[in-house]
């Protein structure tokens, strides 16, 4: 897994995989982000610029990857610490569901 200031990227490497790289995007759509983004847009309305989050999966010959915006960067703009704690309680919540996606693409 690696991070970087623009997003985060979980990887999952298989042993032995030579099939061609596959992607899907798509924007993230779960309980946990719309409850989340909800709390956001009640500090700023602003906030709705940057959820949903864009996501992206794909599988390469390094193994199933998972890529997306991060909570606490894309939020940062907003100057709020209120909106930067609940971004990055984000962070951790999809993380862990990267993380879980990675494991089921495998």
């Amino acid at each position: 897994m690696t991070n970087d200031v623009t997003g985060s990227r979980h990887n999952e490497r298989p042993d032995s995989d030579t099939r061609p790289a596959r992607a899907a995007t798509g924007y993230t759509a779960t309980r946990i982000v719309h409850s989340s983004v909800h709390e956001i847009t009640a500090h700023n309305p602003a906030g709705a610029l940057y959820a949903p989050f864009r996501a992206a999966a794909f599988r390469d010959l390094s193994g199933v990857q998972v890529t997306y915006d991060q909570p606490s960067t894309v939020f940062a703009s907003l100057g709020s610490a209120a909106i930067n704690a609940i971004a990055q309680d984000l962070d951790l919540k999809i993380a862990a569901a990267a993380q879980y996606a990675c494991t089921l693409l495998r």
